[in-house]
């Protein structure tokens, strides 16, 4: 069985020479308002720009979902900066081209002038996730309920399977590169909050199962120092972060109680940047 530390202490819980996850006593903690389920977070040198997925009621889809732009200081400048979207999640920006994963097409628009220039639908998706750039030309893009992750030549506009994942593993819900490899987070797609933390090999596809957890996992980062960062919730959506040092030791880090249904989320220079699912907010916690 996994030991996992307990982790409220800021020198205990540094995870960067200079980024640290700590209590919430030692954070500057803004919770953005205004937004509908949001899922995702991405920046550029100026702006945050968030995926909402939209209204929900009943179950049943009531609005469209949207991209909502934010400048750094966490004001929304554009509540609707792109819309008409079914449910986009994960977002890349490559050369001012903003690429989001939305149900099953992959979508770009000009961050410039707004315009859409890229639609494609992907066979057999049907939740994509998360998305990451291989390369100037290469995206690798997760699905969740199809257990698959695409790779994706946006300058050819075609696709194939990089690879299936097993079922008893979880669906591929984030991803993240970190040199050779790719991290994934699963979760358990029967919402039994079970999930597995993956690395990947890119060349060879060779899969690991570095840890696994009795929660809903959801967003993942890798550090420089090659600490590992992934949020997600239990079975009671109570909140859980967890940090996993290079030596495979697990501590789970205490941010604040207000957070409940954490997604896909961001750090950028010295600020986390967290989507709440449930609550509609974004928080920023600048360390």
């Amino acid at each position: 069985m996994k030991v996992i530390q307990y982790c409220k202490n800021l020198f205990v819980c540094c995870i960067a020479i200079n980024w640290c996850i700590a209590n919430a006593t030692n954070n500057r903690i803004m919770a953005i308002e205004g937004f509908q389920t949001p899922q995702a977070v991405v920046a550029t040198d100026s702006n945050i720009y968030v995926s909402n997925y939209g209204i929900y009621k009943e179950g049943k889809k009531e609005t469209e979902g949207f991209i909502t732009k934010l400048d750094k200081t966490g004001k929304i400048t554009e509540l609707y900066f792109i819309n008409n979207l079914n449910m986009p999640r994960g977002m890349v920006v490559i050369n001012n081209i903003l690429y989001i994963a939305d149900t099953n097409t992959l979508k770009a628009f000009n961050l410039n002038t707004k315009k859409q220039i890229l639609s494609l639908q992907i066979n057999g998706a049907t939740a994509l996730s998360s998305i990451v750039m291989r390369d100037s030309n290469t995206l690798l893009i997760s699905d969740t309920q199809a257990g698959l992750i695409f790779s994706v030549n946006i300058k050819k506009k075609s696709y194939h399977t990089f690879v299936a994942i097993e079922s008893s593993l979880g669906g591929p819900n984030c991803l993240v590169l970190n040199k050779d490899s790719v991290y994934v987070t699963t979760t358990d797609i029967n919402k039994k909050a079970r999930g597995n933390v993956l690395r990947i090999n890119l060349e060879t596809k060779e899969m690991q199962i570095l840890n696994d957890f009795n929660n809903h996992l959801e967003g993942i980062a890798v550090l420089d120092n090659g600490n590992i960062i992934i949020s997600g919730w239990d079975k009671k959506h109570e909140t859980r972060f967890y940090k996993i040092s290079q030596n495979n030791k697990v501590y789970e880090v205490d941010l604040d109680e207000q957070i409940h249904n954490p997604s896909l989320f961001l750090i950028d220079s010295s600020i986390l940047w967290i989507p709440d699912i449930l609550l509609h907010k974004v928080f920023k916690i600048t360390t």
